[in-house]
């Protein structure tokens, strides 16, 4: 039995039943809600962000028991989220929320829309009916065809001018839509003169006055969630040094309006965070009961600041996990960056620091990174020669453009299912810079190399190709006239480049030294200096002109599949 302290109060058992109706799949959900005895309750005493998820799951359509339920909170929640695009109501939108709840509760519809947001029902219903009264001497059937009158003083029909972003159906309209003939006719019911009053108001309504209003009410209100305002919620992406951090104050609100309110906290930011990740496991630890109900609801708010700062549009679970799982990835890296230890340290970390400062501080780690190679692709060899990205090859290609976008990217090569996501462990930043180290190592010694510009009217031409060519020319004694390799000149190279014996072959070692002898030369650097710089990238050159040709028949060479030399 659910132990009841009153009402909305939240209680341990309660918690838990909420959290384990989150976890079922959502056609199970809204089941196991209704038939539970205190099905009211249980609904409005969850928070307004987790029933919002839970009907989207569902579906809009097929919660309309849940919406009965809701709280006139939650359902003013479900339109501030629904019904915005920026600064501009989608008035599609909202004809199809408040359809929505019409049919989920029409007399409790009624009374919200007359008596809690009158201002709304008039913005709204200037948007869905043309107001007209009717002059002494006019007759009624002058009026274009889709106009009633409840009380022969107001005669309500169509928007002559469409507000809707589909014009044409909405011209093609001769009435006003059923269910808003039929939400007026209810309101005029319940008392007239209100609905007189209303209608009067509507038709002198300054919809861009009220709509500018109504943003700003509806800012105010998700402000309170964590849905800062753009120009505040950007802050999160404030790179945040980890020696300037500062402790949380001792009684300090954990987030505004995520706890303590009428609702209760919510839960499904956490339960869909990655159990893996240090952030994680420093909150699963034993006893950290009181440390998972603090950050519940301060997680909750940086998840909505990061939604606010992205601007994104969040309908469901998968959506909110893409959100989930980027905060997850900076505390992780902010939590490495400042405790490299145990994950005991971290819950520590967590305790003493704001979950905002601590992200802060992750995605420092990423910024300070992006920054370096803008300031080397500014002045980089490769940019003053005009070359594109593609000079990198694939996978390099991929780690510098996820660095240089405005923010800044992990190559993932879908190792994970996707090309591109947020960095996740401070380990896939040192790997990225490490790799940014070695480009700007080649980008340093082709610089110093005598390049003719000749190559550079080669479309699929990369550093490999160009490395690989400039040796095979210096090693037959051929031009550097910026021309590519012949067929055969490419054949007598490889006769000079391979071990005999069996397949697949391998570089001679005499080779590798030749290599590294003319590019020192070249360069006029020391072959110890790029042996230390370049070792693993030239190795790494060996073994793939191994692997890529090494099984192949000096004879079978095509030109059109040789891709890591220039050859014509």
């Amino acid at each position: 039995m659910i132990e009841k302290r009153g009402p909305f109060r939240q209680s341990e058992p309660l918690a838990k039943l909420r959290g384990s109706i989150l976890d079922l799949p959502a056609e199970k959900s809204q089941d196991a809600i209704l038939s539970h005895p205190e099905a009211p309750f249980l609904v409005r005493s969850m928070s307004e962000q987790d029933l919002f998820l839970l009907v989207q799951e569902i579906g809009p359509e097929d919660a309309l028991p849940l919406l009965a339920l809701a709280s006139n909170e939650q359902w003013r929640y479900f339109l501030d989220m629904e019904l915005w695009d920026r600064d501009r109501i989608r008035w599609e939108d909202a004809r199809r929320w408040i359809e929505l709840l019409h049919r989920a509760h029409p007399r409790r519809l009624v009374k919200w829309l007359t008596r809690e947001d009158p201002e709304f029902t008039e913005l709204w219903l200037s948007q869905q009916l043309s107001i007209r009264t009717l002059e002494e001497d006019q007759d009624p059937s002058e009026l274009p065809e889709g106009f009633f009158t409840l009380d022969g003083v107001f005669y309500l029909g169509p928007v002559e001018k469409p507000a809707g972003p589909d014009e044409e159906a909405a011209a093609s309209g001769l009435s006003p839509p059923e269910f808003v003939r039929e939400l007026v006719e209810q309101i005029a019911a319940t008392d007239h003169l209100f609905y007189q009053k209303l209608l009067l108001e509507t038709e002198h309504i300054l919809s861009a006055e009220a709509e500018e209003e109504a943003y700003r009410q509806r800012n105010v209100r998700l402000a309170e969630k964590g849905f800062l305002p753009f120009d505040e919620a950007v802050g999160i992406y404030q790179p945040l040094a980890p020696e300037t951090l500062r402790q949380r104050p001792r009684k300090a609100p954990v987030a505004p309006g995520l706890q303590g309110g009428r609702t209760s906290t919510p839960q499904y930011p956490l339960r869909l965070a990655d159990r893996q990740s240090p952030f994680s496991m420093c909150l699963e630890l034993p006893d950290q009961d009181a440390l998972l109900e603090q950050i519940q609801g301060e997680f909750a708010g940086l998840c909505n600041q990061v939604i606010a700062a992205d601007q994104k549009r969040v309908k469901g679970k998968e959506g909110l996990g893409a959100v989930v799982r980027k905060c997850c990835g900076y505390l992780s890296i902010g939590l490495e960056r400042l405790a490299p230890g145990s994950p005991g340290e971290a819950a520590a970390l967590v305790r003493r620091y704001a979950l905002s400062d601590i992200f802060r501080v992750g995605y420092a780690a990423v910024l300070e990174l992006k920054w370096e190679a803008e300031k080397w692709h500014e002045r980089a060899w490769f940019v003053l020669r005009r070359l594109a990205l593609h000079f990198w090859a694939e996978e390099w290609l991929g780690v510098l453009g996820g660095l240089l976008l405005k923010k800044p990217q992990y190559f993932d090569n879908y190792r994970t299912g996707e090309l591109y996501r947020d960095f996740r462990r401070l380990d896939e930043v040192r790997a990225t810079r490490q790799v940014l180290t070695r480009i700007m190592a080649v980008d340093d010694l082709l610089s110093c190399l005598p390049v003719d510009p000749g190559y550079f009217v080669y479309r699929f031409m990369t550093y490999r190709s160009l490395l690989l060519t400039l040796w095979a020319k210096h090693a037959l004694e051929l031009p550097q006239d910026g021309q590519a390799l012949g067929l055969d000149q490419l054949r007598a190279f490889f006769q000079m480049l391979w071990v005999g014996g069996a397949r697949p072959r391998l570089v001679r070692k005499s080779m590798k030294q030749a290599f590294l002898s003319w590019v020192a030369r070249a360069s006029g650097r020391k072959p110890r200096q790029i042996t230390e710089e370049l070792g693993e990238t030239l190795e790494e050159l060996f073994r793939e002109l191994e692997s890529e040709y090494g099984a192949v028949d000096t004879n079978d060479l095509d030109p059109r599949y040789v891709h890591l030399f220039l050859v014509s």
